[in-house]
């Protein structure tokens, strides 16, 4: 997978840092977004083979973004892993109807999530959601 490009999307610097660093350290090229927004621009242009992207962020948050780039023909087909701090079940809901493939809870262990976004860039997985 060396080289492919995954985008993280997330408001604390400190996340985008870390996750950055594991990822970058497996070979990936890390886009890192700091809104969704920006996001979406680049994932048109820059086409990842994935994006791990915050549920809660200001201005577009990661169910609005998870659903325009599903609607999207230029995006669409990109996995989209979601991350959030809340147990309720409504966020698994809710990341399942913005066609999100995975919602992963913090904290995470960053090793695990690696491999997890490694096995999408693949395409060895499809969804844990349904």
């Amino acid at each position: 997978m060396s080289g492919e490009r995954v985008m993280i999307v997330d408001d604390e610097d400190d996340l985008l840092y870390c996750l950055s660093m594991v990822l970058e350290g497996r070979g990936y090229h890390v886009l890192g977004c700091g809104s969704g927004t920006e996001a979406i621009e680049r994932a048109i242009v820059e086409k990842p083979a994935i994006i791990f992207a915050d549920v809660l962020m200001p201005r577009m948050d990661g169910w609005e973004l998870c659903r325009r780039l599903k609607e999207d023909a230029r995006c669409r087909n990109i996995p989209v892993i979601m991350i959030t701090a809340s147990p309720l079940k409504e966020y698994h809901d809710k990341a399942l109807a913005a066609g999100a493939e995975a919602l992963v809870m913090k904290p995470f262990d960053l090793d695990h999530v690696a491999e997890m976004i490694e096995r999408y860039a693949r395409r060895e997985v499809t969804s844990l959601l349904s």
